[in-house]
């Protein structure tokens, strides 16, 4: 990933979850290793939480952790923390891509599908966004622009 990229993927990422409100409320806190954590740690926590409540199945429960580990790397990007943009940014495109799954998962297909363009306006060949994309177009009987991003997909990753 260059540099420009990463830097205009991270503005548009902390915009997009600074003022795009959550539907989840904060019940969530986890009290445990978060009390005196640095952002990044906790934004790993609720990252790691989510992965693990979305293999339990309990995806509404993984998409509020998703959701609030991006709130919490919006308000890293608001303070300007000295981090790597690259590192930073792969995250973001991490925790879009999972609450894009589990949007699909609880047939919020219009959701993925925001989740999956907004990384791929800034990163065109990314084959899991691109399979997400496909997934929620096919979902929302969009079957020809379904079969166009699988074909895209083909050509990133035969």
């Amino acid at each position: 990933m260059n540099h420009t990229s990463c830097a205009e993927f991270l503005e548009f990422f902390g915009y997009f979850h600074g003022c795009v409100g959550s539907k989840y409320d904060d019940s969530l806190n986890l009290v445990f290793s978060l009390l005196y954590a640095s952002p990044i740690s906790k934004i790993h926590t609720f990252k790691d939480l989510g992965n693990y409540l979305f293999r339990q199945n309990q995806f509404v429960e993984a998409s509020a952790c998703y959701d609030k580990a991006c709130r919490l790397l919006s308000d890293v990007l608001k303070d300007g923390f000295d981090l790597d943009l690259n590192s930073l940014s792969s995250l973001a495109i991490y925790l879009c891509l999972n609450l894009a799954a589990s949007a699909i998962k609880l047939r919020a297909f219009d959701g993925a599908l925001i989740l999956c363009s907004m990384v791929l306006n800034f990163y065109p060949r990314h084959a899991k966004a691109l399979f997400r994309k496909a997934v929620a177009l096919r979902n929302l009987n969009k079957l020809p622009e379904a079969r166009c991003t699988l074909e895209e997909l083909v050509s990133v990753e035969p």
